[in-house]
């Protein structure tokens, strides 16, 4: 027979979110206080809910509000809602968070900041700036629509 999948209340969802960004504790940590398997926290109580009514609820809208997370969800069924920022982190773990052991979360905040700002926007070559650093092709951009201004 197969097993019955377990259902999570929107106090228990809040709840579980709660303790991860007031504490700051790892979600491994925070899932054995629950008595859940940390692989569940994660997916089913701390992503995005399957249920999109419960993810645009107003009550859902409101813990998001009160623990200081900024929701993002575009048109329903829109492949392209968080394309760029999933392109990004996926760049970031290849690149860069997998290649490096960090101490503290602090540290990590840190030293990612750092390689963001020291390296992938100055240095590092992107495809979709035409093969030139996001800050070169700032500035080509505002160069060339300053000429086109003046003439």
């Amino acid at each position: 027979m197969g097993s019955k999948q377990r259902t999570y209340t929107p106090e228990f969802r809040e709840g579980a979110v709660r303790i991860v960004i007031e504490t700051g504790r790892p979600i491994p940590e925070v899932a054995e206080e629950l008595g859940v398997h940390s692989g569940t926290l994660h997916s089913t109580v701390l992503r995005r809910p399957v249920e999109v009514a419960e993810y645009v609820s107003r009550r859902f809208r409101w813990a998001c509000q009160r623990l200081g997370v900024t929701q993002s969800m575009g048109r329903g069924g829109s492949c392209f809602d968080n394309a760029v920022s999933e392109a990004f982190n996926s760049v970031l773990k290849v690149e860069y968070v997998h290649r490096h052991t960090f101490a503290t979360r602090t540290e990590a905040r840190l030293r990612i900041a750092t390689w963001i700002t020291g390296f992938y926007n100055t240095h590092r070559l992107h495809s979709v700036c035409s093969y030139r650093s996001p800050i070169d092709y700032e500035h080509d951009h505002r160069a060339n629509s300053a000429l086109e201004l003046a003439a």
